[in-house]
């Protein structure tokens, strides 16, 4: 609270410059996470490098792909911005990863550009990828996909009936957390299964689309 403390009097010094155009999200957050395998046996020490690596690469981000065209965006000045990180043990997954929490102002007193600021984490990630030869993100995604739909066949021919408490407890021995979406009628119109901090919605879950919830019990 002592440093969230500080940044809102760093941002309190620089409201009357943006009074024509209030700042109405005083702060940036980032939640960044590599695989368990990229992260192994890091120290803390090794955390921070890779703190201040990300935060470097975003800087850096001119311009993000969105719908299939290049857009220009400002770049940010975090090197030079307060900032927070917390390093965080998801409670699920036990998975390590970074929280960010960085001011709206720079220490300049200029604005921090936030436009499409979540396209600009994914380049920086990117750019983390190829240097260090990781994986890429949407290859690990898609074999997160192909393991879940073969866990969640496997979960179905071990059923003699199909019922959503049934899938969902049968997923959850696998692992997994299921959410359901239900409609005005308590009907199940759609679910999300949870690993770790990633969420996978129905119709990512294979290419025939047999796994969303109106397809799922003919299945």
């Amino acid at each position: 609270m002592g440093m969230w403390s500080e940044m809102e009097l760093h941002l309190d010094r620089y409201r009357h410059k943006y009074a024509r155009k209030p700042i109405d999200k005083p702060a940036i957050t980032f939640e960044v996470s590599p695989a368990v395998e990229e992260s192994e046996n890091w120290s803390l020490e090794d955390w921070s490098r890779f703190c201040w690596e990300f935060v470097h690469e975003v800087d850096k981000v001119a311009h993000v792909e969105y719908t299939g065209r290049y857009i220009k965006v400002k770049p940010t000045n975090l090197t030079n911005t307060q900032f927070v990180a917390g390093l965080h043990r998801d409670s699920e997954s036990s998975i390590l990863h970074l929280h960010l929490l960085c001011n709206r102002i720079d220490m300049m007193g200029n604005m921090n550009d936030a436009r499409l600021i979540g396209l600009r984490a994914v380049a920086a990630a990117d750019a983390i990828n190829l240097r260090r030869g990781w994986k890429d993100p949407m290859e690990i995604r898609r074999e997160h996909v192909a393991m879940i739909v073969r866990d969640c066949m496997d979960a179905l021919r071990n059923m003699d009936r199909f019922s959503w408490e049934r899938y969902v407890d049968a997923m959850f021995q696998k692992g997994f957390a299921t959410e359901l979406r239900r409609d005005g009628k308590g009907e199940v119109v759609g679910y999300t299964v949870r690993m770790g901090n990633s969420h996978f919605k129905a119709s990512e879950l294979g290419t025939d689309r047999k796994l969303m919830a109106r397809k799922i019990e003919r299945t």
